[in-house]
């Protein structure tokens, strides 16, 4: 009776994935395991034999972006600066004037988004009922707005964002009026 050895090394079955993965080989110098490196021109034949799998990724990114694209709704910003001038300071006031101007300017830009404000803007602008979503009109235009001073300034930068180009235009030059009626009545 013959006695046959088994081979346990990795046989690779042919077209899986672990046929390009090569096995450690042993040299007998001093018992040194060495392993084999990937040259550029095998990196480029793995690549090649698996170019549907590089392409398959490729059409479902591009495929993605394409619905996104498609579904997203588009966003409008309108950006105003708008200069404001302090009045001359008070006589009892003993803060240094560098910090009643950043007071000043932080205080106008809290008003430019109040109700007194934000109202007639709400009622010069022609807005559509799907724009409030059935709640406060007031609320959702505040919702679209932000109002920030400059640091080192005396400008407010006014950003008003919403689905609707002309609604925004509009909504910023009407918000930039009813500040100034709002100081003129002061």
């Amino acid at each position: 009776a013959r006695e046959e050895a088994l081979d346990l090394r990795l046989r690779p079955y042919p077209g899986s994935i672990v046929s390009d993965i090569q096995e450690p080989k042993v040299v007998n110098h001093a018992n040194r395991l060495e392993t084999h490196t990937t040259t550029m021109d095998e990196l480029v034949g793995m690549v090649r034999r698996r170019a549907w799998l590089v392409a398959l990724c490729v059409v479902v990114s591009l495929l993605g972006g394409y619905f996104y694209f498609v579904r997203a709704v588009p966003v409008y910003q309108v950006t105003a600066r708008l200069l404001v001038e302090p009045g001359e300071l008070p006589l009892d006031d003993r803060r240094s004037p560098s910090r009643f101007e950043e007071e000043f300017i932080a205080t106008q830009a809290q008003i430019v988004s109040r109700p007194a404000v934000v109202h007639p803007v709400v009622e010069s602008v022609d807005w559509r009922p799907e724009f409030a979503e059935g709640g406060d009109p007031e609320e959702a235009l505040l919702k679209c707005l932000t109002v920030k001073p400059i640091a080192g300034t005396n400008v407010l930068d006014i950003h008003f964002r919403s689905a609707r180009k002309e609604e925004s235009v509009l909504a910023v030059e009407a918000m930039i009026e009813s500040y100034r009626g709002y100081l003129g009545q002061l």
